[in-house]
């Protein structure tokens, strides 16, 4: 799994924005999503291991957390189907247009007797890990595996029998010619041969030691292996001698796919193409229109002209003219993405790697690509206003736009160490802290910056302001520093563990968590003086936690292992017991943005971007369905410094309360109190409360309702001065 050196985890407003302090049961509504779905990569962005068309435009693919595809229209679009399991799944095969087999991890073999309809996990003498199969007619078929395990059907998928491979070693591919004549490769340069139909295996001399990855049968005699460091092995008597090819690339070779004696195409790591016209003998690296090198998992030709290929991060190549072109229909960016910034419940910015920026416009239907003017990566953002923003990352990289992004600018930080995170405690007023100690200071918005001495060494990942003058930055070793003087000075706490610290929040200015590697969670309730661990019920690392009222909150991180991570966890307690929550990726998960309580969007790892809302009907897109008698819309403009105006639509007659409240939960200025007939409303608070006076900096909530049960909505606007 693609990791980063350092996480970005960036909470991306004034402070007290997500502090939600306030003690109003209509404030506490549950965070009550639903289901992850994707917003990029699009269709998904799981890896996807096998790949099997019946024909031109029907195909599956399978891949990871038990994701199972059906594509009625050569890969354009993409129907997901139950499989009934999150396991990895390994590779597809379909004897016919209805009855097909996926396998997978842990003795996963599911069947289908309905075109991908339906699945039924099939028992299997095994819980090792399944990574080859191949059948020869509708009912005869070969599974390979972890341990050397070699199980046979002859009754299309439905019962299976072991047989003795002869070795220990992993099995990761298998190929049969016939009934009788297999070959099967794996782990070690492992080849083992069978010619009665597996009754018996023997062991064939590879010469090598390399991992073999893939097998195909050419012809009865002719077959060829594939396998790592750009191995290929030929041999022309059945399996019984092999001999290297030249390939002309140092890549992993994955799999390997012949239509026919002459006319073969292996694929591999970092995008790999390698095309044979003389059966195996001489390969040419191929073209390819992809705009990306993902790691390639699995190939499939219908004939000479028209082949599949996938692999990691939801990749999909078709090409329908020999592999002279691929067509990537896979749709989005698969750089890694380090945070995530809204500045309303439908504006966001989204940065990561090689300078990537996101921007959506529609609450992530689309996402475009902005011009950053840096190929650095990028780590942390702010949100000044709908027009400002501030962006940090590597190299001492420093980007400010005037015009929600339009144009980026280049400042001078003041170093050239990563910076890993940013925030403002007003419209001028913040700072950025970085690697080696890195902490610097702007008073201008962001066009001038002053080093700040933070008495360590230590690489800063996270800073967090609970308001304009208290703030808490961690980092690596365990390292925690506090402030007092809105940045000013900065003095270490002991945070009594030497793990490195990835993100902080503070629910006030005496409640807050601090999370790390390791499924590391540290509590204090007095302003960092001691900290305490809690129970994570993970050894993932924990990148980024949030708080999204005061007794609400969720951890977001990932892991080393390619097959692990993307952990959600998720507390309803103040943070005294946390759960775990299914994100339907093993990506590692970066950053989180909460927009209210029903909706959040979480940014990571080979680009990806996931949505939750409560009340999807439109797997991704739909906006959630509103009361029957009423609809409170976002303010705008949101953040603001001088007034917004507020939308609200009434459906029936009715009597309305529309209020401002600060986050104590106390109504600071009433600006509707009247009976109102149906049509549409606009209202402007000018940002005083009930005696005219200007209100703080801060985080306000407006609430809109009506006599009735259910009837009451709230949004949350940001004043900033």
């Amino acid at each position: 799994m693609i990791r980063r050196h350092l996480r970005a985890v960036i909470r991306r407003h004034l402070p007290g924005v997500l502090v939600l302090t306030f003690l109003l049961v209509f404030f506490e509504r549950s965070f009550a999503f639903q289901g992850w779905t994707w917003q990029n990569p699009l269709p998904q962005g799981n890896n996807l291991y096998g790949v099997f068309f019946l024909n031109p435009d029907t195909g599956f693919v399978v891949g990871g957390e038990g994701i199972i595809m059906r594509t009625d229209d050569g890969g354009q679009t993409w129907t997901p189907q139950t499989s009934g399991t999150t396991n990895f799944l390994r590779g597809a095969y379909f004897t016919s247009a209805n009855r097909g087999i996926v396998i997978g991890i842990q003795g996963t073999i599911l069947l289908t007797t309905d075109g991908g309809l339906t699945w039924e996990s099939e028992d299997i003498d095994t819980h090792d890990s399944i990574r080859g199969v191949s059948f020869v007619d509708a009912n005869i078929g070969t599974v390979v595996g972890e341990d050397g395990i070699i199980f046979r059907t002859t009754d299309g998928g439905v019962t299976w029998k072991p047989q003795k491979s002869g070795t220990s070693k992993w099995l990761r591919a298998v190929s049969f010619i016939d009934r009788d004549d297999g070959v099967a490769v794996g782990s070690g340069g492992v080849i083992v041969r069978t010619t009665n139909a597996g009754e018996t295996w023997e062991s064939r001399e590879s010469g090598t030691e390399e991992e073999l990855l893939g097998v195909s049968y050419t012809t009865e005699n002719v077959v060829v292996a594939v396998g790592r460091d750009g191995l290929v092995l030929r041999s022309v008597d059945g399996g019984v001698n092999w001999t290297p090819q030249v390939t002309g690339t140092t890549r992993a070779l994955r799999d390997v796919f012949f239509t026919h004696a002459d006319t073969g195409t292996a694929v591999g790591s970092r995008g790999v193409i390698l095309r044979t016209n003389d059966g195996g003998q001489t390969w040419v690296q191929q073209h390819d229109a992809r705009d990306h090198d993902a790691e390639l998992r699995s190939v499939q030709f219908l004939n000479s002209q028209t082949g599949f290929v996938v692999g990691f991060h939801g990749t999909f190549l078709r090409t329908d003219d020999g592999g002279d072109t691929w067509v990537n229909l896979t749709k989005g960016t698969i750089e890694n993405l380090n945070a995530i910034a809204y500045w309303d419940t439908t504006n966001a910015f989204v940065i990561g790697n090689n300078g990537m920026i996101l921007k959506t416009g529609d609450h992530g239907r689309n996402w475009a690509s902005l011009n950053s003017g840096t190929q650095n990566d990028l780590n942390g953002i702010f949100i000044i206003d709908s027009s400002h923003s501030v962006v940090v990352g590597e190299a001492g990289t420093i980007l400010t736009t005037v015009n929600a992004g339009v144009e980026w600018n280049n400042q001078t930080s003041g170093t050239t160490r990563n910076l890993n995170d940013i925030q403002f405690t007003n419209g001028l007023a913040g700072a950025a802290v970085g690697d080696s100690g890195t902490i610097v200071r702007t008073s201008t918005g962001g066009l001038t910056w002053m080093n700040v001495n933070s008495h360590t060494n230590a690489n800063l990942r996270h800073v967090h302001f609970s308001d304009g003058n208290t703030g808490t930055i961690v980092g690596s070793s365990g390292t925690i520093l506090r402030t007092l003087s809105a940045g000013g000075l900065w003095s270490a706490q002991n945070s009594g563990t030497t793990v490195d610290l990835n993100g902080v929040f503070f629910i006030n200015d005496r409640k807050g968590f601090a999370v790390g590697n390791g499924g590391l969670i540290l509590m204090t309730t007095n302003g960092g003086s001691s900290w305490t661990p809690v129970q994570s019920g993970t050894e993932y690392d924990l990148l980024c936690v949030d708080f999204y009222t005061s007794t609400r909150g969720i951890i977001i991180g990932g892991n080393e292992v390619e097959e692990e991570g993307g952990i959600i966890l998720r507390t309803q307690d103040s943070g005294l017991s946390w759960s775990r929550e299914s994100s339907g990726t093993f990506k590692d998960l970066v950053d989180v943005a909460v927009l209210s309580d029903f909706t959040a969007t979480i940014v990571g790892e080979s680009g990806a971007i996931l949505m939750k809302r409560d009340f999807d009907t439109v797997v991704g897109v739909a906006e959630p369905p509103q009361p029957a008698s009423f609809a409170l819309f976002p303010n705008f403009p949101n953040p603001f410094n001088i007034s917004t105006i507020i939308r609200y639509e009434l459906r029936d007659f009715a009597s309305v309360r529309l209020a401002v409240y600060n986050l104590l939960g106390q109504r600071i200025r009433t600006l509707v109190d009247a009976a109102q007939p149906v049509g549409s409303y606009r209202v402007e608070w000018d940002g005083k409360n009930e005696v005219g006076e200007i209100v703080p900096t801060g985080v306000y909530f407006c609430r809109l309702e009506t006599p009735g049960p259910g009837t009451v909505q709230t949004i949350k606007m940001i004043l900033l001065k």
